[in-house]
């Protein structure tokens, strides 16, 4: 599912089964998946999605971290 945001805001967008948690008191998101899925952070502001297992998202600070990187493919 996508959690809609407003023109300029970053996006998230999670695989079907996996989970994004909320804690309204700290402001912070938490998104997970599960089975080698990936989790994606669609920002407006920068030019490709930051793809991840789990990622943390500050909302207070506009900080993203990533607690589980996801392997990365790239052409020879």
């Amino acid at each position: 599912s996508t959690t809609p945001a407003r023109p300029g805001e970053a996006v998230w967008s999670v695989a079907g089964g996996d989970r994004l948690v909320y804690d309204a008191v700290s402001s912070v998101a938490s998104a997970s998946s599960n089975d080698g899925s990936r989790v994606t952070l669609y920002d407006e502001r920068k030019p490709t999605p930051m793809v991840a297992r789990s990622l943390r998202w500050d909302l207070l600070r506009d900080r993203v971290e990533v607690t589980e990187p996801s392997p990365i493919a790239s052409p020879r």
